[in-house]
């Protein structure tokens, strides 16, 4: 049977888009998991360090132990997740079945996946099995005295031979009505530092 996990997307916040009068608050529901639906094997160290949802993990799964961070506890399964759900790339995921369910608690970040104004999304960088940063260089290539990069987004652009990216610094997330965060600009190659605006962020999936 073809794998698949149906969504629903619930937002907790209505709000109207275009003028960003409140930032929307999306959390991801998967669907039951039914007899015949494939899924792999997995193990979770810990809980996730992307959500505060009481429900999400952090998870090895399959033959090459993919990390996935978060995956959701499947409600009425015994042991089993849901793991890869991406709204920014519209993947459904897979289900994921664990033996038990680790007892850490340590969260770090408050979303694993953001949507700026302007369509980009940002998601939490992850380096091996831990959460990542990237520490960013100023134009004499000395560590840029400033928080580092925890959100990398997906605007990559190549602009006069350079590839250029841009991320979110540790600890600029500011939650409220309208959440904002300081979005700073780079060489993807290079890390030289470019420019820093303060965003406000369109979504933000918990």
């Amino acid at each position: 049977m073809k794998k698949l996990i149906a969504l629903t997307i619930l937002a907790i916040s209505s709000s109207v888009y275009a003028d960003l009068s409140i930032t929307q608050i999306m959390q991801i529901k998967p669907m039951s998991f039914q007899a015949g639906n494939s899924y792999v094997n997995g193990s979770c160290g810990l809980a996730s360090l992307t959500s505060l949802r009481a429900d999400a993990w952090r998870c090895l799964a399959g033959s090459n132990h993919k990390l996935y961070d978060p995956c959701f506890t499947v409600v009425g399964a015994t042991n089993m997740l849901a793991c890869g759900i991406d709204p920014s790339t519209h993947s459904n995921g897979v289900f994921v079945k664990i033996k038990s369910f680790p007892k850490a608690k340590l969260r770090i970040l408050q979303t694993w996946l953001l949507q700026l104004p302007d369509g980009t999304y940002c998601k939490p960088l992850q380096i091996g099995v831990t959460a990542g940063s990237i520490v960013l260089r100023d134009q004499n290539n000395k560590p840029l005295g400033q928080d580092s990069i925890v959100y990398t987004c997906n605007d990559i652009k190549t602009v006069n031979g350079q590839t250029i990216q841009s991320g979110l610094f540790a600890n600029s997330i500011v939650p409220g009505a309208v959440w904002t965060a300081q979005r700073a600009y780079y060489n993807a190659s290079s890390l030289l530092f470019i420019n820093v605006e303060t965003t406000q962020i369109a979504k933000v999936w918990t």
